[in-house]
């Protein structure tokens, strides 16, 4: 592997938060929690769990998902807006 890893939608990963503790399962995405900016993980339990930015210690990259059709990071839709 070269370069930095992308976390790409369906990777397995593995987060700890600044409390200690653990989530597991697979990258669905990006969102905004208020003003936020989150991490969101389905486990394999089904829940979809959404994790502030700001109180993740690490992200452990267990499983890379394939890589899609689209290789053009720059020409994807913003899903977060800043304003």
């Amino acid at each position: 592997m070269s370069g930095v890893p992308e976390i790409r939608e369906g990777s397995k990963c593995r987060v700890r938060t600044t409390d200690g503790k653990e989530t597991e399962g697979d990258f669905i995405g990006y969102t905004m929690m208020g003003s936020e900016n989150a991490l969101a993980i389905q486990t394999e339990d089904g829940v979809a769990r959404f994790l502030i930015m700001a109180n993740i210690s690490y992200l452990d990259l267990m499983d890379q998902a394939p890589e899609g059709e689209d290789k053009d990071v720059f020409s994807r839709r913003a899903d977060i807006y800043y304003g």
